[in-house]
């Protein structure tokens, strides 16, 4: 019996963008999302060891790994990152209605 033949591999450089200031927090939910998938990434310089950042204050995540999964994570980017941010935006939502709403008396902080 021969081994399956692994699928080529491939990189690319995603551009995660730094808007409201949440771009490490989607740099991090990124990453995790390329691991989980097999794929191997770096978001620093090899070098200096900083963020590898756009002018515009963009991050860039590179990821390497089979080819399918990195064209697929090329073409889902922008809709993984509107979830990603529909999403933060619902919990901040219902995290306000809880604190002005349902949140405990004995749990506000005095000043």
């Amino acid at each position: 019996m021969t081994p399956a033949a692994e699928p080529p591999r491939a990189w690319t450089r995603l551009p995660i963008p730094g808007t409201g200031g949440h771009g490490t927090a989607r740099l991090d939910a990124l990453t995790a999302i390329a691991q989980a998938l097999g794929c191997q990434t770096s978001s620093r310089e090899p070098l200096t060891g900083y963020r590898q950042r756009g002018a515009h204050g963009d991050y860039y995540l590179t990821v390497y790994g089979p080819q399918p999964t990195v064209a697929w994570l090329s073409r889902s980017l922008p809709h993984i990152i509107a979830a990603l941010d529909a999403a933060a935006a619902a919990a901040t939502r219902r995290y306000a209605t809880w604190l002005r709403d349902g949140c405990p008396p004995e749990d506000h902080m005095t000043l």
